[in-house]
């Protein structure tokens, strides 16, 4: 599934807690990458919905730590979180202008300790898995 983030500001307090610009593609074929912020999870949640979002994957703010997300009460298909250093992993080449496609196994939370691995995402994560690897198709693009 093809990484879109709402900033490539991974200092942003407020990312995706108001509603998201009209000019943002839908974010249905999305894993939208938001970092975790100042507001209630429910507040992100709505104003990605109502852009299409179906999964969604937070980076915390906050060095190190990785909490579990809140019962869903949006609708949304998957949700995660990852740590603030894996987030900003991913923004960076969103921000080169690179694409990333995240591939994983089904969406169901897997009961595993948590890794403290690049590319391990932790058991509170709905995409949790140790079957998850970062592809960048770049490359590919410019041969093509």
């Amino acid at each position: 599934m093809p990484l879109d983030a709402t900033s490539l500001n991974y200092h942003v307090g407020d990312d995706a807690c108001q509603p998201l610009l009209t000019n943002l593609p839908d974010l249905k074929k999305y894993l939208v990458l938001v970092r975790r912020g100042t507001c209630p999870y429910d507040d992100k949640l709505r104003n990605l919905v109502a852009k299409g979002a179906q999964y969604v994957m937070l980076y915390n703010d906050e060095p190190d730590m990785v909490t579990s997300i809140p019962d869903d009460t949006i609708v949304v298909d998957a949700t995660g979180m990852v740590s603030p250093e894996f987030g900003v992993d991913w923004v960076g080449p969103l921000k080169d202008g690179r694409k990333l496609t995240i591939n994983g196994t089904d969406g169901s939370v897997l009961p595993m300790p948590y890794q403290d691995l690049t590319g391990s995402l932790h058991k509170a994560t709905a995409l949790g898995s140790d079957q998850i690897w970062i592809n960048s198709s770049a490359d590919k693009e410019k041969a093509t």
